[in-house]
This record gives structure tokens, C-alpha cells and sequence, in this order.
């Protein structure tokens, strides 16, 4: 007979961990309890050593999908008189709760949504604690639904009683809902005129179809989509987003994509994943025009990761999907900026009235082989998990570059890497630049002592970062690459090093740079 206590740190709220560790628990015969703290969970199990040692090799071995386990300590202490394993109320600590990604629609919650027998039958917010939004709604940490954007939302008696239920699926889903308790879509002109007596997602489907090019709410901002099979309208939206041949991205479900490109097995897991990223493959001659890629051998492709693109990809196979802003400026997430920003480009929008509170574009990446996903932008799906560094840093801002800008905020051997911010050379981005900084030193409590800036001194971020409090080290960019490419791989000899990435600023004040 024995006891552990445990504290196990990580991305362990809102992920169905607490439920994972009851059921775990419960069929080892253990008794003790699991509860959620601001730093993490905080478990207690007693009983056969066998069984304990079991649940220590479970709790990484079996964890929910969505759940990232960091560490584990446990320690033995004595034994209580206790004979059940109960889930307790969340308790208080000093440190903070990571925070889940998004995470892209889970199978379960497919055929739950396809089932015509469901509650849910075609509900397009369907999510439960292995998928979801998570980042995107989250406004002050501990996860809670009171601190998210859902807070608007009370739960019907069914939902409620899925939320308190130990053994359901949704137990302490925040985001947990239903069509009589949850969001609504509405489909809206340009002007601001409601589509009334339509089913929002089909006709958003069947406009599609006709030809137009429509702005549509996802989880974590707007998307431009428009018919990829269609080159007169690519080419109309090309014209409008003044974006003449960068590729544009496309979606399509996992089981049409052989049709358009190759794709390996590696490849199709990477689909299959909860991050959903757009992955880079090889094109095919097909329906896709030209106009999606042009002069491009390689096509940007996603599966549907929220249950709207889902419904919506069930009347049209093969949709752009483009981010929706102007150029250089952050991704479009309120009805009011599609209006301002957009009118010139789309002739309705397809929102919702759940409010995205942090908006995140889509991660990019491709398979490389031998060697997995290689990311290209990091961003969906990842943000904000911290990347593991190879050695304890002090309180550290890490402004980033002028053009695709992402920051890092780290502290001791977590990075916490921003969503995509953009090109820092206008007020726009500059504006979600510092309220992304401000949030992540809040969630992540973190006060940098240590701001790295590039060395160029006329660049935005460089003078931004004169004026954050903090000693200042400027770091030459190419120099950058180079220990980044060093740190991911741990290596800390001397290295001679070529960064292949255009012009920069160099130590002697003249330009350096390559392509």
C-alpha cells in the first residue's frame, strides 16, 4: 500500500485532464483526489504500489489528446483513511496555468454532428474538452468559462448537466454549448443588411458557388474565401487584395486532397493532428486554377478545422481560403473591421456573435523528410505553448523582426513565441504588437528585465523597444538565425554559420545579406 502526492505541470486545463485522471484513478482501484491549481493540477492517489506505479506511467502514456504534460514530481506521503477518488475544487497558487491552442474539431464531435439523431446535428460551434477554442476566446487565466468570451453564454439544463457530469465527454468544457444555449451564425451584405429566411452556412455555400467572394468568421479571425476552381473570381480577388502571384491558401477535406496533390501518409497524419496546419504539397493537374498558385509547384492546403468549414465544404469541395485583412495589417476579427477594411473585396460576411478575443492566423509548414512537420509560421494551433530552451534565460523580451514579426517573451527555459503579428510598419500592427506583449507578461507573468532588439536602428521594433524599461541588447539578424538554428538543436561549440535570408544591418553599420 502507498500515497503519492503529485503536481503535474503543463497544458492540463481545459483538455478533459482532471476527468482523464478520475477515470485512470478509478479503474486502478486508487482512492485520493485530482484538482486543478493556478500552476498546474495537484494529485493525490493511495493504494496497491503496483497500481500507483501504473498511474504514474498512464498519466503520460494515455493523457487527452489536447494535453501537454511538462513535469511530474511526486513524492510519498503517508497514508489516510480514504475510499473514494473525488475531483476537487480548484485551489490557489503562485505560479499560472499554461494556456490550451485552439484545437482543430475531434472525431467524436464529427459524427456527433453529422448524426441526425444528435442534439447537436449540424450545430457549427460542436466542440468538447478535446477540441475546441481555447486561445482564441481566453480573456484572464485560470481557464474558466467566466474568463473567456463564452461568458455571454448561459448553459441550458442539458449542457449543464454534460459540464458537471465526471463521465461525459464535455466535463468542464468551457466552451461547452448547444443551438438552444450557444452562438449563431447570420449571414450579412456588405452594407450590413441580414440574409433572412436562409440557412446562413448553405447559402454562404450557394453564393459561393455563384461566384462571390465572401468573408467568413472562423475561430480565431475572418477568412476571404472564394471558389477555387473558379480562375475568374481568383483572379477578381487577386485584383481586389492587390496580390498579384503570392500563392493563396486553399481548403479542402482530408479525402479530396489526393484529387489536387500528392500526399504521403506522414503528410495526411499531419492533417490529422490537432493543430490542422496548411502544409505545402506538391500540385496536381486538376479542377484547382492556376490562378490559386501561379507559376508555383507546390499547393497551400488545410482540412476544415472548425465545424462551420466542415458544413460549409459539404456543398463546395475546394474553397481559397486566404487571410482576411488589407495588406501588411493584422488579421480582420470583428464584423465592424470587414466592413471598414474589406467592402472593396467582399460582397457579404458570414459571422457569429461569439467574440474572438485574440486573433490567430493559420500555422504554415511542410513535410520534410526524415526530420517531420518543419514549421514556416507558427502560429494556430501552437500559440501559445512555450517552446523548451536549452538553458535558464532571465526575464527576456525578444521584440522580433520588422517584416512577419513575431516576439517572444521567455523566462528560465520557456519561450512563449507570439501568434503571427505581421510587418511592423504600420499603426494597425504596431496596436496588436503591444496588446499581445501586454497580455502574454500578463498570462504568463513575466516582467522582462532583458530587451533584444535587431541591430538595425531605424527598424520599428528597435525603437519600440528603446522605450520598453529593461537593459538593452541588440543582436545583428543574421546572426540571429544562426544561434536560433544552434539553440533548437542544442549545439554550443563554435560554429562558422550562413543565413541565406536577404539584407540586414551588419557590425560594422553596412548592409549583409544574401539570398
Amino acid at each position: 500500500m502507498q500515497r503519492k502526492k503529485i503536481k503535474g505541470k503543463g497544458i492540463v486545463r481545459g483538455v478533459g485532464f482532471r476527468p482523464f485522471v478520475y477515470r485512470c484513478a478509478r479503474d486502478l482501484s486508487l482512492s485520493g483526489y485530482v484538482r486543478n491549481t493556478t500552476d498546474g493540477v495537484d494529485i493525490e492517489v493511495q493504494g496497491a504500489t503496483e497500481s500507483v506505479a501504473r498511474f504514474l506511467r498512464e498519466l503520460r502514456l494515455k493523457k487527452p489528446p489536447a494535453a501537454r504534460i511538462d513535469s511530474v514530481l511526486a513524492e510519498t506521503v503517508p497514508l489516510r483513511n480514504a475510499k473514494s477518488f473525488d475531483i476537487k475544487v480548484s485551489g490557489l497558487s503562485k505560479g499560472f496555468t499554461q494556456i490550451s491552442p485552439d484545437i482543430a474539431t475531434c472525431t467524436d464531435c464529427l459524427a456527433e454532428m453529422y448524426d441526425s439523431c444528435d442534439r447537436r446535428f449540424h450545430f457549427p460551434f460542436i466542440n468538447c474538452t478535446n477540441c475546441g477554442p481555447r486561445y482564441s476566446i481566453i480573456q484572464k487565466t485560470p481557464y474558466d468559462r467566466q474568463r473567456t468570451t463564452m461568458r455571454s453564454f448561459t448553459m441550458c439544463s442539458d449542457c449543464a448537466h454534460e459540464f458537471k457530469s465526471v463521465s461525459d465527454r464535455r466535463f468542464h468544457a468551457q466552451p461547452d454549448c448547444c443551438s438552444i444555449c450557444g452562438p449563431v451564425f447570420e449571414l450579412r451584405t456588405i452594407d450590413k443588411k441580414k440574409v433572412r429566411n436562409v440557412e446562413p452556412i448553405t447559402e454562404t455555400a450557394r453564393l459561393l458557388k455563384r461566384g462571390k467572394i465572401i468573408a467568413i468568421k472562423g475561430i480565431g479571425g475572418f477568412h476571404i474565401a472564394c471558389d477555387a476552381t473558379n480562375s475568374q473570381v481568383v483572379r477578381r480577388l487577386r485584383e481586389f487584395k492587390h496580390r498579384p502571384t503570392k500563392p493563396l491558401a486553399i481548403m479542402a477535406a482530408v479525402q479530396d486532397i489526393d484529387t489536387i496533390a500528392f500526399m504521403n501518409r506522414d503528410e495526411e497524419n499531419i492533417f490529422a493532428a490537432p493543430v490542422a496546419p496548411i502544409l505545402l504539397l506538391a500540385k496536381k493537374k486538376s479542377v484547382i486554377c492556376e490562378e490559386v498558385a501561379p507559376n508555383n509547384p507546390y499547393l497551400g492546403i488545410m482540412v476544415p478545422y472548425a465545424p462551420v468549414h466542415h458544413l460549409l465544404l459539404s456543398h463546395i469541395p475546394f474553397l481559397v481560403m486566404t487571410s482576411a485583412n488589407i495588406q501588411d495589417e493584422p488579421l480582420v476579427k470583428e464584423d465592424e473591421e470587414v466592413i471598414e477594411k474589406l467592402a472593396t473585396i467582399v460582397s457579404h460576411y458570414l459571422t457569429h456573435n461569439r467574440r474572438i478575443e485574440n486573433r490567430c492566423d493559420d500555422s504554415i509548414g511542410f513535410y520534410l523528410d526524415g526530420k517531420g512537420f518543419s514549421i514556416l509560421r507558427r502560429s494556430r494551433g501552437y500559440v501559445p505553448t512555450p517552446v523548451s530552451l536549452p538553458r535558464d534565460v532571465v526575464p527576456t523580451l525578444a521584440v522580433g523582426p520588422y517584416l512577419k514579426n513575431t516576439f517572444t517573451l521567455a523566462h528560465k527555459r520557456d519561450a512563449y513565441i507570439s501568434p503571427h503579428i505581421g510587418d511592423l510598419d504600420n499603426l494597425e500592427t504596431l496596436a496588436f504588437f503591444n496588446e499581445m506583449i501586454a497580455k502574454y507578461e500578463r498570462w504568463f507573468r513575466i516582467k522582462p528585465e532583458l530587451i533584444v532588439h535587431d541591430l538595425h536602428p531605424d527598424y520599428l521594433s528597435t525603437k519600440v523597444a528603446q522605450d520598453i524599461p529593461g537593459r538593452k541588447v541588440a543582436v545583428q539578424h543574421h546572426m540571429a538565425h544562426i544561434v536560433s538554428c544552434l539553440g533548437e538543436h542544442q549545439v554550443y561549440d563554435d560554429v562558422i554559420g550562413i543565413a541565406f535570408d536577404g539584407t540586414g544591418y551588419g557590425i560594422d553599420g553596412k548592409i549583409w545579406g544574401a539570398e
